[in-house]
């Protein structure tokens, strides 16, 4: 069997409707493959794992918030700080704990708020570095 490992940066947005509390819980679209378009769940490959090895944000968002990461639907496998300390620039920018999701394992995110939205609606962005690990299984002759 060899191994081959790939790097994709992953785009996680949660669009906040308006007038919402502090609290709220919403549904992230993660887009990992611009072709494939933006999904609420992604289900692993099954000759492959995925890594989640960095976050990061690029411009300060509103509001202010946490980012759920999920296995199977339901086990909250990592959390991240308050995303606007995520900011790509800052140096003591806080990490995620890397976590695996294995073979046919399904990704999803939840943002949650930490403040109450304002009278607008908002689209919080987050950038995500995903290793992609391949398992290709050679044939037995």
């Amino acid at each position: 069997m060899s191994v081959r490992v790939k790097e994709v940066t992953a785009v996680f947005q949660a669009t906040v409707a308006a007038n919402l509390p502090a609290n709220t819980v919403v549904p992230i679209n993660i887009t990992i493959d611009p072709l494939a378009g933006a999904r609420t769940e992604h289900q692993v490959p099954l000759n492959q794992s995925w890594v989640l090895d960095d976050v990061y944000i690029t411009s300060s968002q509103t509001p202010d918030g946490i980012i759920q990461f999920r296995k199977n639907r339901d086990t909250v496998v990592t959390s991240t700080s308050p995303v606007n300390t995520l900011l790509v620039s800052n140096p003591t920018r806080p990490t995620v704990t890397k976590k695996v999701w294995g073979p046919a394992d399904i990704l999803s995110a939840y943002f949650i708020t930490l403040a109450a939205q304002g009278a607008s609606a908002t689209t919080v962005s987050l950038n995500a570095k995903r290793i992609e690990i391949l398992l290709r299984h050679s044939k037995i002759l």
